[in-house]
């Protein structure tokens, strides 16, 4: 027999609500090349959202708006490819301050000075 592993994690019940966490826990219907591809497009409408609300400041609440709305979905989206990769959500976040606090002090050691 033929059994395929899941990978079953527990979830963190401040990033999902119980009532996500079974749609969360099926086994992906799209590839991670596809779930690349939606990121990409959330990406996309955050960035079109942002530029609009800085290039048309009579719609800026509007734009803003959406662009909450796209950054919520590009969470989703990020935290879903974190599950289907095995990775844990949090010890990324953690990785990727750190990173950016060590990228952050080697510029500053070259002279660079952040805005």
């Amino acid at each position: 027999m033929n059994e395929k592993k899941t990978n079953q994690k527990v979830w963190d019940k401040d990033l999902f609500p119980p009532s996500i966490e079974s749609i969360l826990t099926k086994e992906p219907k799209i590839s991670i090349f596809g779930r690349l591809c939606i990121i990409t497009y959330e990406l996309g409408d955050l960035y079109r959202d942002l530029f609009y609300a800085y290039r048309l400041p009579n719609e800026k609440r509007a734009h803003l708006a959406n662009a909450k709305l796209d950054l919520g979905e590009l969470f989703v989206q990020l935290s879903i490819l974190c599950k289907e990769l095995g990775f844990d959500e949090k010890e990324l976040r953690e990785l990727g301050w750190q990173h950016l606090k060590d990228k952050f002090e080697e510029l500053s050691k070259r002279g660079w000075v952040p805005l």
